[in-house]
Formats: C-alpha cells, structure tokens, sequence
C-alpha cells in the first residue's frame, strides 16, 4: 500500500508573499497561512511554498488578510521544518464592504 500525502487547506494570509529564488533561480513564493480547525477553537499556521511561475503570481497579487485555498502535499525541510508544497492556490474573491449612505470616498 503506498502512502497518500495530500493537504486541502483554505484560510487567510498572515503577511504578504515572499519571492526567493533558489535552486538555479527558481522562483519560490513563500507564505504563512492561518486557519481555524473545524472540530476545535485553536489557530493553525503553516507555511506555503508555491513554485516557478505560480509562485511570481502569487507574490504579485496576494496580499495579507487574502483568504486562499491551496492544494499540495507535505514536505520537510533539512531543518526538520514541515510546510506545505502547493501545486494549486486559488484566490479567493475579496469582499467589499458596502458603504453607508451619505458617505463619499474621494473628494
């Protein structure tokens, strides 16, 4: 039987993207995720590593307090650091307050 390593996890941006690159200049974004447990009240952070192309756009166009969903597999660095190797983020869509009536942005 062989082993399912496999992660789906959604959640919001603690700060915005790192671009590095590494390995003969792949580009390598990297990101802290933060999520509720459905079962329980803690906090879950991980980090997110997305790379190549993926990973320019992702630091090009999230920010911190971006909800995302992200589908990949856990790995392990040298270090004995555990992150998550994304081979898919969505961006999910930002939500835009409504303003009260009788207030103007901009002059």
């Amino acid at each position: 039987m062989q082993d399912l390593n496999s992660i789906l996890l959604e959640g919001v941006l603690k700060k915005d993207p790192v671009l590095e690159h590494v390995e003969q200049e792949l580009p390598v974004a990297r990101f802290m995720l933060s999520s509720i447990a459905r079962d329980a009240p803690e906090l879950v952070e991980m980090e997110v590593r997305v790379n190549s192309h993926q990973g320019e756009i992702g630091e090009e166009h999230l920010e911190a307090g971006r909800r995302v969903r992200v589908v990949g597999y856990l790995r392990q660095a040298i270090n004995g650091q555990v992150f998550i190797q994304a081979e898919h983020v969505e961006f999910k869509p930002e939500i835009t307050k409504p303003q009260p009536a009788g207030i103007r942005r901009g002059g």
